[in-house]
């Protein structure tokens, strides 16, 4: 794993060194040239662990941590392929779009710090394999998307936005500490290979254990009943970040829902119901309010928790085929619902991409008065 954490010192070089820049739009193109170059490293690993079979890891020695690992096995480096070639392209993307904010003068080196840091917390959530490690990285995770939730911090309710985002999150990661707290008493560490073992003949402290996980993660992937933060901070960042958020940072939830779920061998049905009801409802919730929706960001929001919702429902199903012992439909459900954390990634952070050109060109979200587009925007806006 060498190559990954190569790509992980790049991404927060890049963030700090970027503030000793002076002129505004080369930051930009500097965390562009630095994340390409990050990402080659970090896809270098993840690609490596589907060629050779072979899970890459590297361990480290704390008092704090007892033993602090990273590793990509097969889940983390589907994970990392997704959040490095999506985060890359949003980079890439954000030098025209903050184009006009350059003009305006505004100051841009905050979120050029936090915009890389923001990328490699989310390749480290998907890598560590230490309890108290995973919480620090999910809050630098938080933190780090918050202030590029109030970019335009100037605006009242961009500020209200983000401040809702950010309860939102310290509730989530509430849920997140009680889980890996009842994990780490039980298991007497804070390592995850120490957690797969500790749940046989104990389905009453495993649903516990996953309940209490579901709701912390799934607050940060936008599941119905938590979802409410969503709709407000993806229209009030910046088109790129909403495209990373709703693309990318919301699949960490999933991840931690997958991770938690692999320390159970046989999941209990009941719970596996429980999964399933959710992500219908979030499904159904998610479209049924997009499609009253006239805020073009907001729509597309909505339409996140409908995709959450449709993620959770091939979880859902996959945890039910391994509690009756019928595999092919749990192999099933598990396929389903990954291949649509990839078409998600990619055609959402198209739309919050494209959603941002019609912005920064008409200046209205309103979908009522945005018809006759073919005129105004005859070509592509924005160039690398």
């Amino acid at each position: 794993m060498e190559n990954f954490f190569i790509g992980i010192f790049i991404l927060f070089f890049s963030g700090v060194f970027s503030l000793f820049i002076k002129k505004q739009a080369w930051k930009v193109k500097f965390l562009s040239l630095a994340s390409f170059i990050a990402t080659c490293f970090t896809l270098f690993d993840a690609i490596k662990v589907f060629v050779s079979g072979k899970i890459s890891t590297i361990v480290s020695f704390g008092s704090i941590f007892q033993n602090l690992s990273f590793s990509i096995d097969y889940l983390s480096a589907f994970f990392v392929i997704v959040i490095s070639i999506m985060s890359l392209l949003a980079m890439i993307y954000a030098n025209g779009y903050l184009l006009p904010y350059i003009s305006n003068k505004k100051d841009i080196s905050a979120h050029c710090l936090f915009l890389p840091m923001l990328i490699a917390s989310m390749l480290l959530v998907v890598t560590v394999q230490n309890a108290l490690a995973f919480l620090i990285v999910w809050e630098l995770m938080s933190l780090s998307s918050f202030f590029l939730v109030i970019f335009e911090h100037e605006k009242k309710d961009v500020i209200k936005a983000g401040i809702k985002y950010l309860v939102y999150m310290h509730i989530s990661v509430i849920f997140i500490i009680a889980a890996f707290a009842l994990l780490s008493i039980q298991a007497s560490s804070f390592d995850f290979a120490y957690f797969q073992n500790i749940f046989e003949n104990n389905m009453a402290f495993a649903n516990l254990v996953f309940v209490l996980a579901f709701i912390g993660f799934g607050i940060k992937a936008g599941f119905f009943p938590f979802h409410n933060w969503l709709p407000d901070a993806h229209p009030a960042a910046p088109s790129h970040v909403s495209g990373m958020m709703s693309g990318v940072m919301i699949k960490t939830g999933i991840y931690g829902i997958l991770r938690v779920l692999s320390f159970i061998v046989n999941p209990d049905a009941q719970i596996g119901y429980f999964v399933l009801i959710i992500s219908v409802i979030s499904a159904l919730y998610g479209v049924l309010y997009a499609i009253s929706q006239h805020d073009i960001k907001r729509l597309l929001a909505y339409h996140s928790i409908e995709n959450i919702g449709i993620i959770g429902i091939g979880i859902g199903i996959g945890m039910l085929g391994l509690s009756y012992n019928c595999y092919p439909v749990a192999i099933l459900g598990f396929a389903g619902g990954i291949l649509h954390i990839l078409n998600h990634s990619i055609f959402k952070e198209l739309l919050f991409l494209a959603a941002g050109s019609v912005y920064t060109k008409t200046h209205t979200r309103d979908i009522e008065i945005l018809g006759g587009l073919i005129k105004s925007m005859p070509k592509p806006q924005y160039y690398f």
